[in-house]
């Protein structure tokens, strides 16, 4: 008589081992590891539920333990050698950051300010000389996320060689994705290869800020979504390879997509997904989405437990979780044809999902962002796929016969950014805790409503969303990044940049929706014609001012005091001294 099958951890149970992981990396007791292996192992081997929770998180809270332990920021102290790059460097208007590992075995961020050279071409693998100063960094969730321990600041940098072979090879993909790229604008360009290899150097800040406006920042970069995209390329051709050796060859493609894009930790996330559900799938052993999303994020938080703190793991894991849960529901119950129903379902199921833990992070949500994902969403994908096929050959042709394989491109650039810069245009009030309660209970009532008025109800509440205008400040408005806005009822608004501003201050300026302005710049170094090149790509600049000795391109020296009328009083620019101006206006200490 055969033996009963033991019964497997039901969904259920699945989804309550990722809590119980993540809730043990959070608490990070410096309990036994060895106890709580041997009671998983045990309770995997006779399927007692109970005891593989306990075991799970005795497991997980060792590991907590271990990594908070493990984690030192770095003293300070002279340095003078070697490091590796992890990545492609991060270009700033005033230096360069790139994510090194040091010879000791630590991660650092390199920062190079323009005296010291540059890392612009460094390459994921590169080796770097590197002579400056090491000292601790801040202690954040993002930094920790990251397993940075250290601030290295250079006062010269020299790329010395390249890394292993694996990186060459990632290093000559990225290329051809750059040649592939030649005939387009300088914008157009920077969208293409952030989409295909998540380059996004030269990515500027007014770009930036109108796609992260309107919730489609996370296509200007290679993200998790991408990875389904390569799966579905991989499959076209998978019918030619022995049922044996398709693993492998997933396998081989993925890892090697993950050197393309860096190893950007969220790629790196959804691959480990994707991989566990196709071995799922060819071994026979196929669960459901849940089961499958719960083994991965148990999997990844054993491997590295500062993901439990990351906001952008916690928002991989609830966009997934809500496509898998909700998707199906919603799509059986939106009209229309699957063509369009199937991604709206999609997009709404991770909107709604992630949509509570933004307002939490960053306090509001776009409304805007689900009809711009689903406008630009299917064309960011189409590219992505595009240039990991079509393109990579456009690449190494070159020429007139590059350029023209890659005609299709230019038009779904073209409609990407036209989604995002119309969208960014239109004046809709962001989605609050307050207002997203009124939705809620809104949605409640209008399922309590028979038949088909319920979809009346719910129309009314998303025209009434749609109508509400975005506010419109008044007065003084304080920018991030080092920045005033000075509103004007009846003529130009006034912006002053202050001496240390910043890009940021593009994407706060943008969130204003500012009519025709005029800026005055306090210091006119030359770093602010980058900012001032970013601000006239998102609003209607009249005039620069700048101090009489300034270097900054296109902007009218001031040699006289002036003063500039607006509606809320006055605003005084003084010429403090050759290099600086100084203003006052109303609400200035």
């Amino acid at each position: 008589m055969d033996a009963e099958p033991r019964p497997r951890l039901s969904d259920f149970q699945m989804v309550l081992m990722a809590i119980v992981v993540w809730i043990g990396v959070l608490v990070a007791w410096p309990l036994s590891g060895v106890i709580g292996g041997i009671a998983t192992l045990a309770a995997l081997a006779f399927r007692v539920p109970l005891l593989v929770l306990f075991g799970s998180f005795l497991v997980a809270s060792a590991l907590g333990a271990g990594a908070e332990a493990n984690y030192q920021s770095l003293a300070v102290t002279p340095f003078n050698g070697e490091v590796i790059s992890l990545g492609l460097p991060d270009v700033a208007t005033f230096g360069e950051r790139l994510e090194v590992k040091l010879p000791s075995g630590e991660r650092a961020t390199l920062t190079v300010p323009p005296s010291a050279g540059s890392v612009r071409t460094v390459r994921g693998g590169d080796r770097v000389l590197v002579e400056g100063k090491l000292g601790p960094i801040d202690d954040t969730a993002w930094h920790r996320s990251r397993h940075l321990e250290g601030r290295l600041t250079a006062r010269t940098v020299h790329r010395i060689g390249a890394g292993g072979w694996h990186w060459r090879v990632a290093g000559a993909l990225q290329q051809l994705v750059e040649r592939a790229s030649g005939s387009f604008d300088a914008a157009p360009a920077a969208l293409y290869r952030g989409l295909v290899t998540g380059d996004d150097r030269d990515q500027g800040a007014a770009q930036k800020a109108v796609f992260r406006t309107v919730g489609l920042s996370h296509i200007l970069a290679v993200s998790g979504q991408n990875v389904a995209f390569v799966l579905i390329l991989v499959q076209a051709v998978l019918g030619i390879v022995p049922r044996r050796g398709r693993p492998v060859v997933v396998a081989v493609v993925l890892a090697l997509f993950a050197l393309v894009t860096q190893l950007e930790p969220s790629v790196l996330r959804a691959t480990v997904t994707a991989g566990v559900g196709y071995w799922a799938v060819v071994t026979g052993r196929a669960g459901s989405g849940v089961r499958l999303l719960s083994l991965a994020v148990a999997g990844l938080l054993l491997i590295d437990p500062f993901l439990a703190r990351s906001v952008g793991f916690q928002l991989s894991v609830l966009a997934a979780a809500g496509i898998l849960i909700l998707g199906p529901a919603l799509t059986n119950r939106l009209p229309g044809p699957p063509l369009i129903r199937i991604p709206l379902a999609v997009t709404l199921a991770a909107q709604l999902a992630v949509a509570p833990l933004l307002i939490i992070s960053f306090d509001d949500v776009s409304l805007i962002s689900l009809p711009a994902n689903l406008l630009a969403g299917w064309a960011a994908g189409a590219v992505m796929m595009w240039g990991m096929s079509v393109g990579l050959f456009a690449g190494a042709v070159g020429g007139s016969v590059g350029a023209a394989l890659q005609v299709p491109v230019r038009f779904l650039l073209w409609w990407i950014d036209t989604v995002a810069r119309t969208m960014a245009a239109i004046p809709l009030a962001p989605l609050t805790a307050a207002s997203a309660l009124c939705v809620v209970a809104a949605a409640i009532v209008s399922a309590l409503v028979p038949g088909n008025r319920r979809w009346f109800a719910a129309l009314a509440v998303i025209g009434m969303l749609l109508v509400t205008p975005g506010a419109r400040r008044s007065g003084v408005v304080e920018l991030l990044g080092g920045g005033t806005l000075v509103r004007n009822d009846v003529g130009d608004d006034v912006l002053v940049l202050q001496s240390g501003a910043d890009q940021r201050v593009v994407e706060a300026l943008l969130a204003q929706r500012p009519g025709p302005v005029v800026v005055v710049v306090e210091g006119g170094h030359r770093g602010m014609s980058v900012i001032i090149r970013e601000i006239t790509q998102i609003a209607d600049v009249d005039l620069v001012l700048a101090p009489p000795l300034h270097t900054v391109v296109g902007a009218t020296r001031l040699t006289t005091n002036t003063v500039l009328h607006t509606g809320r009083g006055e605003v005084n620019v003084y010429v403090e001294s050759p290099k600086r101006l100084r203003v006052s206006f109303p609400g200035k200490r």
